[in-house]
């Protein structure tokens, strides 16, 4: 096995882990992060663009270096743009899921549905590509 296929696995495992984590958060768990998170942004008085671009941004970044890394570990074309168009889906709820809260201090139950549905394929994702790298 190769160092990139052996940092994939690293990145893989942390995917899963993190995203199993983020399935098992409840309810309240994640409207209190919801609060806090636009206490602290009225605070510091961040522009809605402002947080838009840096969570974007940090999000793409993280995307971008987990796609590359299916296709330098030497994973399959068709396994690489699956995991770029599910890490776009995520992008885009992410974005969904900060604007509502930002603009309506809300975080309704429809968007907690959905962001456990994107933790579990996640979390089977960094589970798949870690047993495509081991098998």
């Amino acid at each position: 096995m190769d160092i990139a296929s052996k940092v994939m696995l690293v990145f893989s495992i942390l995917l899963f882990g993190y995203s199993l984590s983020e399935l098992l958060s409840g309810y309240k768990a994640v409207c209190e992060k919801a609060e806090e998170f636009k206490e602290m942004a009225q605070a510091h008085e961040a522009s809605e663009s402002s947080l838009r671009r840096s969570s974007f941004l940090m999000s793409f970044g993280l995307s971008t270096i987990y796609t590359a890394m299916t296709w330098v570990s030497g994973l399959a074309l068709w396994i690489t743009v699956v995991v770029a168009l599910k890490f776009v889906l995520t992008l885009l709820g992410s974005d969904l899921e900060l604007v509502r809260i930002l603009r309506t201090g809300v975080y309704p139950k429809k968007f907690y549905y959905l962001s456990k549905v994107d933790a579990f394929l996640n979390a089977l994702l960094g589970f798949c590509i870690a047993l495509f790298l081991v098998l």
